[in-house]
């Protein structure tokens, strides 16, 4: 699953993207490369935020494939958040979960 926005106020797409762990890992990637497709024809910085139930920090299959793919995109991961922003665009802190079983992300 994924949701975008454009934010007409900045020059920016937001996106939510969810894979789920049962789910066919090879459909969603294919179907991911396609909705990244899709949002760079805007040509506007992306970020992409969500829940890709694959480990990125992991040496493994899925997330190699998944970092070629943002990569290919001119994508790079912050931990489960994706952009294209350049790195002085933007400042990441961590905070406290809220409802979630983990930390967020705060750009």
């Amino acid at each position: 699953e994924l949701s975008s926005v454009e934010v007409k106020e900045f020059p920016l797409l937001l996106a939510v993207v969810y894979c789920s762990p049962f789910g066919d890992l090879d459909h969603f990637i294919q179907q991911l490369e396609l909705c990244l497709l899709q949002l760079s024809r805007f040509g506007k910085p992306v970020i992409i935020g969500g829940d890709f139930n694959i480990h990125l920090n992991v040496n493994c299959n899925e997330s190699n494939t998944l970092d070629y793919l943002f990569k290919s995109r001119g994508l790079y991961s912050l931990d489960s958040v994706v952009t294209s922003l350049n790195s002085w665009e933007y400042c990441v802190t961590i905070g406290d979960p809220v409802i979630a079983d983990h930390s967020s992300v705060i750009i």
